[in-house]
């Protein structure tokens, strides 16, 4: 058996083990919809629930590993098994956030901002 926080650093699914244990920590990790500490251990045929933003992504466990593996041979070990709804409010958030900030908008650059101190005379 394998820890969860390990499991989702081994097969890709967070970017470093401490990633992955502050998700579990933060309720947004789900082992067959109950919320799991770090430590809980994971099995093979279980499915892993993550919240990220506005969708859950969900993983079936194929296999269970002792390494990290690279990110050619993840599929062998979990399988996607999002629904089309959760992954289509995934991409509304990103076209969200894209419109919500576009170039040119937002903090002024450094570029900018010695411009206005031009224009005020400073």
């Amino acid at each position: 058996m394998t820890r969860i926080d390990k499991f989702l650093w081994f097969v890709r699914l967070s970017k470093s083990r401490s990633v992955a244990t502050e998700l579990c920590k933060s309720g947004k990790v789900f082992v067959d919809n109950k919320e799991v500490k770090p430590s809980a251990e994971v099995k093979p045929k279980q499915v892993i629930s993550i919240k990220q933003n506005a969708a859950i992504f969900q993983y079936k466990i194929l296999q269970l590993l002792d390494n990290r593996v690279s990110a050619k041979l993840v599929d062998q070990f979990v399988k996607n098994i999002t629904t089309e709804i959760e992954l289509e409010k995934f991409r509304l958030y990103q076209l969200a956030q894209k419109e919500y900030r576009s170039s040119g908008f937002g903090k002024p650059t450094t570029r900018d901002r010695r411009q206005l101190r031009r224009l005020k005379g400073k």
